[in-house]
């Protein structure tokens, strides 16, 4: 696997960050909301994702064999 260092700062970060709210996702979110309103949308929530999974078709894999 490659080492990239701007994503191991990403992950450092995001742990400290998480410390400090506590292992609270929850919070760690507000923080972000909180932080900088600009990040609100490109925040996702489970309902969100939820609704964009059931809104779209499942696809097969390419080179599948559809289920008879």
């Amino acid at each position: 696997m490659i080492r990239d260092p701007i994503v191991e700062e990403v992950h450092r970060v995001r742990e400290k960050m998480l410390d400090e709210c506590g292992d609270d996702l929850d919070r760690l979110l507000e923080l972000c909301r909180v932080t900088d309103p600009k990040l609100q949308e490109r925040l996702v929530t489970m309902e969100m994702l939820e609704a964009r999974r059931a809104a779209q078709p499942v696809q097969a894999a390419a080179g599948s064999t559809p289920l008879r």
